[in-house]
C-alpha cells in the first residue's frame, strides 16, 4: 500500500507531505551545531518548510520565480529547495564559494529575484554584484551573524522570514495547500550549472517528473531503503548531491546529517556512522592523506605493517583485516558504510586500492550535469578501478566521431536555461545527450573514460596523446596534488606540477630542512628530487607499456598552488586546462625551450581593492626518460 502511495506523489512538496504523514516523528535532518547534533523530523521539516514559503510569498516571490541558493548542504538550505517548490519557484544551488564573476553570470542567466545563503561571506558577494544583475532583488540570510550595520531594505533574516511565514498562514489559511496542490510533475524544478571545465557554466534545466524518476532507479539499484543514512559532504550546487540528499531521502525517508565543516569531515564520519557514503575524490584523497599523515608520525613496526598490508589492496588477509584494516575504518568512520560510490571525476588506482583494502565496498560511477548525476555505475560483483560500471536502468549509451560518449535517458535535462542554441549543439532531436568525452566498453561491458575530446591530442610524431594516463599515475603518489601535462602537437611530454603540502610538509619536517612557506618548500632542491624521482618511476612504468611516448621529459613545480578563486580549477576541483595555458603560456615555452628557469608573473588577491603583480623565478628539471 505504502509502495503504491508514494509512486503516486509526483512532486517534491507532495513526497515530504506523505514523509511528514507516515514517518513524522522519525529524523529527517541533522547537523551538528557548536558541538551538538541537532535533529529535525519529518514532521518538523515539513512545518519549517511550509512557514519558510509563506514567508517567501509574504516578501513577493511568485510562481516560477528562481531562488538562488547559496552554502554549504545544510538543513535550511534543503529546506529552501522544497519552500521554492511549494510556491512554484525555481531553486538554483551556486557554489559557496563562487567568485563575484561567476555569481553575475548565473545569477543573469537564471534571472534570479531572491537568494537564500549561509552567512555574511555569501551577504557580501551579492551586496558587491547587485548593481551588475538587474533582476535581482532580496537576499534571505540564515546566519545574522556580522550584518547588524548592513541596509536592511532587501536584506532580510531567515528567522524573520519565517516569522512572517506563520502570520501569512494564519492570514490565509488555504494558500499553502493551494500552491502545493498546483504543482505538476512536467513543471521544472531545478536549475544546475554545469562545472565549466572548457567554458562558460550553463543551467540545466530538470523537472519533477525526471529527477523523481533518476530517483527511484537510483533507490532500486542501490539498494537503498529508510536506515541508508548519509553524511552531507559535497556542495548542494552539484547534481549527485541534490539526488543524494535530496531526492532519495524524499522516497526513502533515510536521514542526512550535515557535517559542522569541512575541517570536521572525519570526525564526523566517526560520530554517525553512516551506511550509504558518496564523495568526490578530493574528498577520499583527503582521508588517504590523512591516514598517510598519521603513518608518518607512528612507530617504525606499525609504519612497516601499514606499508606491508595497504598492498593488499582487494585482496586483503584476515591478519590484515585485525591489525591494521579494522582500525583504519573505524578512524575514517567506515565501519558501517554498506554502499559507497565515487562522484564527479576519477580517483586514482593508489587511493581506490587503498580503499578497497580497508575492506570498503568502494564503486566508480560516471555522470554528467546534463543527465542528472549516474549515467553508468559499477555492479557489486564488477569493481574495477579502470572503468566506471555499467549504465544504470533505461539509460543507452553509445559511441559517435573520436568515440564520443553519446547517451539517451528518460530523466535527461529539458534543455539549457535561456540558451536554446546551447542546448541543440549537446542534445539530438532523438534525445542523445553528447558528452564531450571520449571512451569504449571493455570485455565486461563496464564503460571506460579515456578523457574530454578537447583535452585529447597528436605528438608530432602522430602518436595519440592523452594527458589523464600521464597524471593520475603521477596523482599515485601522495606528496603530489594537481599535475597538468602538455604534449599536443609537442614532440615530448612536459608537465607542470603542484605538491601536496600537506604531506611534503610532514616529510620537509623530518629531514629538518628548513623553508617560511608554501613557495619556498615547492622550491627545495630536496622537493624537486623527491618529485623527480616519482617522475621517472612514473616513466620507468610508461617504458613497459604501449604508452611509452608519454614519458615526461621535463617538469615544473608551481610555487603557489592551484585553485577555483585562481581560475586553475572548476569549484568540482576538475583543471581547467585552457585557462592554465594562457595563464602559464611563457612557462610552458620555456619548458620547451630547454631554460633551467623562468620568471612567472602571479597577483596578490589579499590586498582589499588592490591587483598587485609580483614576479618570482621557478626551477625547471629535466627528467630521464626509459
Amino acid at each position: 500500500m505504502q509502495n503504491n502511495e508514494i509512486s503516486a506523489q509526483d512532486t517534491f512538496p507532495k513526497l515530504l507531505e506523505y514523509q511528514a504523514r507516515t514517518r513524522g516523528n522519525k529524523p529527517a535532518l541533522r547537523r551538528k551545531i557548536l558541538g551538538v547534533w541537532q535533529t529535525w523530523t519529518w514532521s518538523q521539516t515539513a512545518a519549517e518548510v511550509q512557514n519558510l514559503a509563506c514567508g517567501l510569498a509574504a516578501i513577493g516571490f511568485k510562481r516560477g520565480d528562481k531562488l538562488a541558493i547559496m552554502g554549504d548542504s545544510r538543513p535550511r538550505l534543503f529546506f529552501a529547495m522544497n519552500a521554492a517548490h511549494c510556491l512554484g519557484g525555481i531553486p538554483v544551488p551556486t557554489y559557496p564559494d563562487g567568485s563575484a564573476d561567476e555569481l553575475v553570470q548565473i545569477l543573469n542567466n537564471s534571472e534570479a529575484r531572491f537568494a537564500i545563503v549561509q552567512g555574511q561571506e555569501q551577504v557580501d558577494k551579492l551586496v558587491e554584484i547587485k548593481d551588475r544583475c538587474p533582476k535581482f532583488q532580496e537576499i534571505i540570510s540564515i546566519e545574522p551573524r556580522g550584518l547588524d550595520d548592513y541596509d536592511r531594505s532587501q536584506l532580510h533574516a531567515y528567522i524573520d522570514v519565517e516569522a512572517l511565514g506563520r502570520k501569512y498562514h494564519a492570514e490565509h489559511p488555504n494558500f499553502f495547500a493551494e500552491q502545493v496542490n498546483q504543482g505538476k510533475a512536467d513543471d521544472t524544478a531545478v536549475i544546475l550549472y554545469t562545472s565549466g571545465t572548457t567554458g562558460t557554466p550553463r543551467g540545466a534545466m530538470f523537472s519533477h517528473k525526471g529527477m523523481i524518476a533518476v530517483g527511484r532507479r537510483s533507490v532500486e539499484q542501490k539498494k537503498l531503503n529508510a536506515d541508508s543514512e548519509t553524511l552531507a559532504i559535497l556542495p548542494l550546487a552539484t547534481t549527485t548531491a541534490v539526488l543524494v540528499y535530496y531526492v532519495e531521502p524524499y522516497l526513502t525517508g533515510f536521514c542526512v546529517n550535515c557535517p559542522e565543516s569541512s575541517e570536521t569531515i572525519i570526525a564526523n564520519m566517526r560520530e554517525i556512522g553512516p551506511k550509504y557514503f558518496i564523495a568526490p575524490p578530493h574528498v577520499l584523497t583527503y582521508m588517504y592523506n590523512f591516514i598517510i599523515l598519521s603513518m608518518m608520525e607512528a612507530g617504525v613496526i606499525k609504519r612497516a605493517m601499514f606499508d606491508y598490508f595497504s598492498g593488499a589492496g582487494r585482496n586483503i588477509q584476515p591478519l590484515a583485516w585485525l591489525l591494521v584494516a579494522g582500525p583504519l575504518k573505524d578512524v575514517l568512520g567506515l565501519s558501517r558504510v554498506r554502499i559507497a560510490l565515487i562522484s564527479g571525476d576519477f580517483l586514482t588506482e593508489k587511493v581506490f586500492d587503498f580503499f578497497h583494502g580497508l575492506g570498503v565496498p568502494l564503486r566508480q560511477s560516471y555522470g554528467q550535469t546534463e543527465g542528472f548525476s549516474f549515467v553508468t555505475i559499477q555492479p557489486e560483483g564488477g569493481i574495477k578501478s579502470e572503468s566506471v560500471g555499467l549504465p544504470v536502468k533505461d539509460v543507452e549509451i553509445k559511441f559517435a566521431d573520436q568515440g564520443e560518449i553519446l547517451f539517451r535517458s528518460p530523466a535527461a535535462f529539458q534543455g539549457y536555461n535561456n540558451d536554446p542554441q546551447a542546448t541543440a549543439e549537446v542534445k539530438t532531436a532523438d534525445g542523445w545527450i553528447k558528452t564531450g568525452d571520449t571512451g569504449k566498453f571493455d570485455k565486461d561491458g563496464q564503460l571506460v573514460v579515456l578523457g574530454r575530446i578537447v583535452d585529447l591530442g597528436q605528438f608530432n610524431s602522430g602518436n595519440r596523446f592523452v594527458p589523464k594516463s600521464v597524471e593520475n599515475r603521477l596523482k599515485y603518489f601522495p606528496e603530489i596534488k594537481e599535475v597538468m601535462s602538455i604534449g599536443h602537437k609537442r614532440d615530448f611530454v612536459t608537465a607542470i606540477i603542484n605538491i601536496n603540502s600537506d604531506v611534503v610538509r610532514k616529510w620537509a619536517d623530518k629531514r629538518a630542512l628548513i623553508y617560511s612557506g608554501y613557495a619556498e618548500l615547492a622550491g627545495l632542491s630536496e622537493t624537486y628530487g623527491l618529485v623527480k624521482g616519482y617522475v621517472e618511476k612514473v616513466n620507468q612504468d610508461l617504458s613497459r607499456s604501449d604508452e611509452k611516448h608519454l614519458q615526461i621529459k621535463r617538469f615544473v613545480i608551481l610555487n603557489g598552488e592551484m585553485s577555483a578563486d585562481g581560475g586553475e580549477l572548476t569549484r568540482s576541483h576538475k583543471l581547467r586546462r585552457p585557462f592554465i595555458g594562457k595563464k602559464y603560456e611563457k612557462l610552458i615555452d620555456a619548458l620547451y625551450a630547454g631554460k633551467n628557469t623562468c620568471t612567472i608573473e602571479f597577483h596578490d588577491e589579499q590586498v582589499v581593492g588592490q591587483r598587485i603583480a609580483a614576479y618570482v623565478q621557478v626551477k625547471i628539471l629535466d627528467a630521464q626518460t626509459f
